[in-house]
């Protein structure tokens, strides 16, 4: 199984003369998907063929999609991920994940633009970041709170140490309530 949390820094350079923005490939058969996963695939999704690991990424309203011939190989809810990039020259797109200790991965992009892939994801990115403070703790160092909204309207707050050093729980978990008091949670 291919894991998006798992960095793909070394991605293969081959070409691939199919288009980039794509259909549900003709192998994608929802079968392959649990009954809970095919509502996931209900037609507002975006397709991107990459050669890197070979098959299709997705996005939707619930997230990043990974396929490959056997079906869903991995999927990430879009509070998991902070942003994404994409390298025309290199033809890398580099997805970024909100816990900062999880390697960002590169997939690399068939033939085309992905403008409309790319253009898709900062929509529902932007519709999943609710709010984002920073505050420095006693000791120094600088916590990021961020609340998400998912695929449902549900309210999550992560909060990241930007620096290193220590923190004491109690400073985090003040923070946190800082934030859910903003937004009344």
């Amino acid at each position: 199984m291919v894991s998006f949390f798992k960095s793909r820094k070394n991605a293969d350079t081959q070409k691939q003369n199919d288009p980039t923005q794509v259909k549900l490939p003709d192998w994608f058969n929802k079968d392959f998907l649990k009954q809970e996963l095919a509502d996931h695939f209900a037609g507002d999704e975006v397709a991107l063929k990459v050669s890197t690991p070979t098959g299709v990424v997705l996005n939707n309203r619930f997230g990043i999609h990974l396929l490959g011939e056997s079906g869903l190989l991995e999927s990430v809810p879009w509070v998991a991920v902070s942003h994404l990039r994409f390298d025309g020259k290199q033809r890398l797109l580099t997805i970024s994940f909100s816990r900062i200790d999880a390697d960002p991965v590169e997939l690399r992009v068939a033939a085309t633009d992905p403008q409309e892939f790319m253009e898709a994801a900062k929509e529902h990115l932007d519709h999943s970041i609710v709010l984002v403070r920073s505050k420095k703790t006693e000791s120094g160092v600088t916590l990021r709170g961020t609340v998400r909204r998912d695929h449902e309207g549900e309210m999550l707050v992560l909060i990241n140490a930007v620096t290193a050093g220590p923190v004491a729980q109690s400073e985090v978990d003040d923070f946190e309530g800082e934030l859910r008091e903003m937004l009344d949670l």
